[in-house]
């Protein structure tokens, strides 16, 4: 992994960028955790933090 600095002020930050989640469909455990969100945390659900397929 190759780390590229951004400088701010007299720090060197580093700029983090998570690698892409790879793709795939939902399996059994998946597709129930989907269900029980939808079901009884919807905020949850519409928030950034989960993307539905």
């Amino acid at each position: 992994m190759n780390l590229i600095y951004e400088k701010c002020g007299d720090y060197l930050i580093p700029n983090l960028i998570p690698d892409p989640e790879p793709e795939g469909e939902l399996r059994k455990f998946g597709l129930m955790r989907k269900s029980y969100l939808e079901n009884h945390r919807r905020a949850f659900m519409q928030g950034c933090c989960y993307r539905a397929n």
